[in-house]
């Protein structure tokens, strides 16, 4: 028994010493990456914005840079920067800036917090009420966001793309309908589409005029997986943006054997390529080992 209690404690002695060693290990982060708050007094939330700068920046000091912003950054962020580096490797995309909007704060809500950001309409569940914040968080995003990049950071201000999947998709599809001109390009990843009964597709088509003048580019993607709302949501968006305008450079893509989040890796790598990969110049690329 005494041979057992002492095994026992030997066990529970080097658990102690692991995860010491363990503690006292260096951190790894995202190279090239830093972070700044924001706070804002419309949107009544702490942010923080990532920022993830190119290879070249600290050394080519005249170059420009095209710049993605990037929604739910507190979880996509890295996916897509990961994306944007074997993308420049293969040749496919452009160096570019990225940016990831997330939440800030001692405790930040990411969930109920980005629901009510990106949600364009207001719905009441028992009393208790979700979404509507989007036109304050787009006033945002055009009034703080944009501009703390641009004053800060070697961009090329006449490129932005933006991103978002899931609540923040619909929120960037909203934006393009609300502010066309704000970004050149938009990536909508498994948009929500079904919120308040379709409302932004019912406003779509209400704004059917409006969508014949309208000239950006626009991807969207969905898992084979998902929900079928979100699937059939997403096939009846393209087809009215195929109906009611000339303007648009329009791609998708379903990726087969892929969830909600499952697909945002590979819907990423396809929406970069999409956005970025026309503005690509021949160049002599880093090669992999």
């Amino acid at each position: 028994m005494k041979q057992s209690y002492r095994i026992f404690l030997s066990f529970i002695a080097l658990l102690f010493i692991i995860g010491a060693q363990a503690g006292n290990l260096p951190r790894y982060g995202i190279p090239s990456s830093e972070v700044r708050k924001l706070s804002s007094e419309l949107t009544g939330s702490d942010y923080e914005i990532l920022v993830w700068l190119p290879h070249s920046y600290v050394k080519e000091t005249d170059k420009k840079y095209p710049v993605i912003y990037i929604l739910d950054g507190q979880w996509d962020f890295s996916t897509v920067e990961a994306s944007i580096r074997n993308n420049f490797v293969d040749g496919a995309i452009p160096e570019v800036i990225l940016v990831g909007i997330s939440f800030g704060g001692s405790m930040p809500e990411h969930l109920a917090k980005r629901t009510h950001d990106c949600l364009p309409t207001k719905l009441t569940y028992g009393g208790s009420s979700k979404g509507g914040g989007a036109p304050k968080f787009l006033q945002f995003i055009k009034e703080a966001v944009i501009p703390l990049i641009e004053s800060n950071y070697r961009v090329d201000d006449s490129y932005r793309v933006l991103g978002g999947s899931s609540y923040a998709g619909l929120f960037t599809l909203y934006t393009m309908m609300m502010e066309t001109d704000l970004f050149d390009a938009y990536i909508a990843l498994s948009p929500s589409l079904s919120w308040d009964d379709g409302w932004l597709l019912s406003e779509q088509k209400r704004r059917a005029e409006e969508f014949q003048s309208m000239k950006t580019r626009l991807w969207l993607g969905v898992g084979s997986e998902e929900n079928p709302r979100t699937i059939e949501g997403t096939k009846a968006f393209y087809e009215e943006v195929l109906k009611q305008s000339d303007g648009f450079q329009l791609g998708s893509r379903i990726l087969e054997g892929e969830g909600h989040a499952s697909m945002k890796a590979a819907a990423y790598s396809y929406g970069l390529r999409f956005a970025f990969g026309h503005l690509n110049k021949p160049v002599d690329q880093p090669q992999k080992n």
